[in-house]
């Protein structure tokens, strides 16, 4: 399940750690929850947070110059568990109306930079938040590992459990849940 994280106006990575990158075929125009009727966008990407990692989907806004960014409920401990949780945001992307495409990213670091800054959904990590992130990475990691053997797990991270936070659940307007 996808929650908007009203914390997020972007999302903060490298270039160098976006694995997966989706982006709507066209422009939609709908109406959001506290938003007038506009052209909007998505993209859907994972990213690695070191041992992690994270999936997103993100409505770009056109008229409001924003993003909504929604991410997935539950971490991934490896690329097919990330590749399980991108299959999911793209079917929650299509189901508010959007044909995803995937996006080459096979192409020089400048082109991959130049490719997820012209979007405004994607901002680069400064010096002091690179090194903040390794260390949380480093912790979640841990405690992933303690958590999956815990449960039964693989002691490798591989839970499943659920993101922690307080992000409420958005309901969008005609949203199908038989759909997701």
């Amino acid at each position: 399940m996808f929650t908007l994280d009203e914390k997020l106006s972007s999302i903060e990575t490298d270039e160098s750690d976006v694995v997966e990158l989706y982006r709507s075929e066209a422009d939609t125009n709908m109406a959001l929850p506290g938003h007038q009727a506009q052209a909007c966008a998505v993209f859907v990407c994972s990213t690695r947070d070191y041992e992690l990692f994270n999936v997103f989907a993100a409505i770009c806004l056109k008229g409001d110059k924003k993003a909504l960014v929604y991410r997935s409920d539950r971490v991934a401990g490896s690329e097919q568990e990330a590749g399980e949780l991108v299959q999911e945001a793209r079917k929650f992307a299509e189901c508010m109306g959007f044909a995803v495409i995937p996006v080459d990213m096979n192409y020089s670091v400048a082109h991959r930079e130049f490719l997820l800054r012209i979007t405004n959904v994607f901002k680069p990590l400064d010096a002091a938040t690179r090194t903040a992130r390794k260390k949380a990475a480093a912790v979640r990691a841990e405690a992933a590992k303690k958590e999956g053997a815990r449960r039964g797990g693989d002691g490798q991270g591989r839970y499943g459990g659920r993101r922690p936070g307080n992000a409420r659940q958005i309901y969008l307007a005609g949203y199908d849940e038989s759909c997701y």
